[in-house]
């Protein structure tokens, strides 16, 4: 819906492929394949054309349309041959042979089969080389990951060591300071009942002094 408010080609030859590959009614998937060939026509790109040319051709043979299916199949492989496009190469190719097998074309019929299986094996092996460059990039990110969390966790860990250290520091402090004002009381204290005994001496001896 929103390619065709938007009349952007290529999003609806490519929305109108998915559903082709999607719908399990072949009806309806036939015609969404012929509305993606139709805009990759309008389009004139021939990536676009090659993958649905040869999704209509798949469509058709399914429905008993073979003669019509092969031209599709026949102009995908060409196309799929001219661009490069292995994948669709492998797939149209495929087609294409199934098509004339069953039409009795045994030549043609064996030259797709041919080129189907000459660039499926190259195609298999990007194929693999791919997911073993996901699994490696998978495991560099999930190692990074780990890394990071590792490192979070030590930061926070001597964060709260850090904050340990300072609240023990404080602690410290607050013992020492009680002690050394305790101390200091203390001393006062000594030193005043020092000087109310030697008042009490005094006034003593004065005491003593007059009564003698």
């Amino acid at each position: 819906k929103l390619s065709e408010l938007s009349n952007d080609l290529m999003a609806k030859t490519q929305s109108y492929l998915t559903l082709s590959f999607s719908e399990k009614d072949l009806n309806k998937s036939v015609q969404y394949a012929e509305q993606s060939v139709q805009y990759a026509n309008e389009l004139k790109d021939k990536t676009h054309q090659a993958r649905a040319y040869y999704k209509y051709a798949d469509v058709l043979d399914q429905l008993d349309k073979p003669e019509k299916a092969l031209n599709y199949a026949e102009q995908a492989v060409n196309l799929a041959e001219e661009i490069g496009d292995n994948i669709t190469l492998v797939d149209a190719a495929y087609t294409a042979a199934n098509i004339c097998y069953n039409l009795g074309q045994k030549e043609k019929s064996a030259y797709f089969y041919r080129t189907y299986a000459t660039y499926k094996d190259a195609v298999s092996s990007a194929e693999n080389a791919r997911e073993i460059n996901d699994i490696h990039t998978k495991y560099e990110t999930e190692k990074k990951e780990k890394q990071i969390v590792e490192q979070e966790l030590k930061i926070q860990k001597q964060q709260s060591n850090l904050l340990l250290a300072i609240l023990g520091g404080a602690l410290l402090i607050s013992i020492l300071g009680g002690a050394i004002f305790y101390n200091k009381r203390k001393q006062q204290a000594k030193l005043k009942q020092l000087q109310q005994e030697k008042e009490n001496a005094i006034l003593n001896s004065f005491i003593l002094g007059e009564e003698r």
